[in-house]
């Protein structure tokens, strides 16, 4: 159902990124003492429980709670790819309910990640908006975790502001998306853009949100008393191979790739929302002019930018975003479909994160103690550290995926997974770990 109206009220009237961002920089103490929240936090443990005690004794500490929603939004966001590494594990194990499953669950820590950064802490039936620095303020009108996270999030995409952030999260080439298409209108022909992302690739929050008895049948009933869902080795590989490839860090940016082909999308949009005509009438080619021509690229640039834009390079749409428009329908392809997404909605909110902390002052090696722990306990790297430059982790990745390509080209048809399982050994722990992407790609500058 939409989010009810009391709640609406207090994000129109106190929702303001502003105040996250002064009440993360409080904590930069802890970080320099390698710790993500002071001690004395009432509520680094057991929140839930001592959140409903303080309300009901009218003693809630609300600069801990508001501490405690700023870090979140790193710490969900991480939690996500680690779902998410685990989704893809299960997928090239042959384990599409696991898969599907996990991938829900990275999808809405996404959410929840992307929402803490703009203040919404989302706590089992009761929630918290950060209205000011270091403090919070109750929403009026409580229900579940995974409808309360489904409703702010449908109303908060449908804001200018989040338009506005998303516009500026995915940057092609270090270039803002805003800035992108600011020859053709900017924010206004953004919005109807931004506002589908988050439908499509909260698909599955918003359906599960609904259907308590989905969630359970999901969770708690015997996945073989079911039709079995066949993910079919090359299907599921292919899927990883794609996957990992419209992510490698770039040099310029750590979404480069993906990016790319989201601005394209935006500019089709953008095309069709103008004129009403598919991007295929011969007036597209003269947009995509205005776009890349007011962007100030040299010749050699602009020229590759339209042909890209123009579909006259790199046709076809990532395997990605082709499997994340595919609606749940019991099939491998919409199992597929679930991971798709959760990867998009981890990508935005790695980028809402990575903004948040270098607007409140936190520089990258302020997250140094976090990122050298948890690489380390992944198996990314030994004692001796992460490889420096960070974004050296692809490496591994690199290697992993061409010994994929050749087992992959020696398969016959579909094949038996027996038949690549025996050839990847370590390379498989490689395409599961997908954790790698907050480590290369939340690192402020401020």
């Amino acid at each position: 159902m939409p989010l009810h109206k009391e709640n609406k009220n207090l994000l129109r009237k106190e929702l303001d990124r502003a105040h996250v961002e002064t009440t993360l920089a409080s904590v930069k103490p802890f970080l320099a003492n390698q710790r993500w929240l002071g001690k004395s936090n009432r509520y680094l443990g057991d929140v839930v429980k001592k959140l409903a005690d303080d309300e009901r004794k009218g003693k809630l500490n609300r600069r801990n709670v508001s501490q405690y929603i700023a870090i979140s939004a790193l710490l969900h966001n991480i939690d996500g790819w680690s779902y998410l590494g685990r989704a893809l594990s299960s997928a090239m194990h042959g384990d599409a309910y696991a898969a599907g499953h996990l991938a829900y669950y990275a999808e809405l820590r996404g959410a929840m990640s992307l929402l803490a950064s703009e203040g919404v802490g989302v706590f089992k039936n009761r929630h918290y908006l950060v209205n000011a620095d270091a403090s919070v303020k109750r929403f009026p009108k409580t229900s579940g975790t995974h409808e309360f996270v489904w409703d702010a999030l449908e109303h908060w995409g449908k804001q200018g502001a989040s338009s506005d952030l998303i516009s500026r999260l995915v940057r092609p080439q270090s270039v803002e998306l805003l800035d992108w298409l600011h020859p053709v209108g900017g924010g206004a022909v953004l919005r109807p853009t931004a506002r589908d992302w988050l439908k499509q690739w909260g698909m599955d929050i918003a359906r599960l949100s609904k259907d308590r008895d989905a969630r359970n049948e999901i969770s708690y009933r015997p996945t073989g008393l079911k039709q079995s869902i066949s993910l079919k080795p090359r299907q599921a590989y292919d899927f990883v191979q794609a996957s990992w490839g419209v992510f490698e860090p770039g040099s310029s940016s750590s979404f480069g790739e993906i990016d790319a082909h989201l601005l394209r999308l935006s500019v089709e949009q953008a095309y069709v929302g103008k004129t009403g005509n598919p991007p295929t009438h011969v007036g597209f080619a003269s947009f995509v002019d205005v776009i890349v021509n007011g962007n100030g690229f040299g010749a050699a640039e602009a020229n590759r930018w339209k042909l890209f834009l123009r579909r006259e390079t790199a046709a076809d749409d990532p395997l990605l975003l082709k499997l994340a428009g595919i609606k749940p329908n019991g099939s491998a392809a919409s199992c597929l479909g679930v991971i798709a997404r959760s990867l998009l909605m981890l990508r935005l909110s790695c980028g809402a994160v990575d903004r948040l902390f270098a607007a409140s002052g936190i520089a990258g090696r302020e997250l140094d103690f976090w990122r050298f722990s948890f690489g380390a306990e992944r198996g990314f790297w030994s004692s001796d550290g992460p490889p420096d430059p960070i974004g050296d982790l692809w490496l591994d990745v690199d290697e992993a995926l061409h010994d994929l390509r050749g087992e992959l080209g020696n398969l016959r048809g579909d094949g038996f997974l027996s038949d690549l399982l025996g050839g990847l050994g370590a390379s498989l722990h490689t395409l599961g770990g997908w954790e790698r992407v907050p480590l290369w790609s939340i690192r402020p500058r401020t």
